[in-house]
């Protein structure tokens, strides 16, 4: 991330990483790489794309619901 050239999206840090590439495909290490993208570069969660431009990772109603749920001390419903 600290690169004269940092990665714009999470494929590209994934291309240059290995990161979510193991068996859970991301499921462990996104929150993480999210929260990296945000301290480093500056990064909005909401901004992040996957690999393109309109491929945006997150939406702000998922983080709306999550930031109420954490307010409210409940465990945010996923569906299965």
């Amino acid at each position: 991330l600290r690169s004269p050239l940092p990665p714009r999206t999470l494929d590209g840090l994934k291309r240059r990483t290995g990161a979510m590439l193991g068996e859970c495909q991301g499921n462990l290490c996104l929150p993480r790489l999210i929260e990296l993208f945000q301290q480093e570069l500056g990064r909005d969660p909401l901004s992040l794309e996957k690999h393109a431009p309109g491929s945006r990772l997150l939406n702000e109603r998922l983080t709306r619901l999550e930031n109420i749920a954490a307010h409210s001390g409940e465990e945010p419903k996923r569906a299965l």
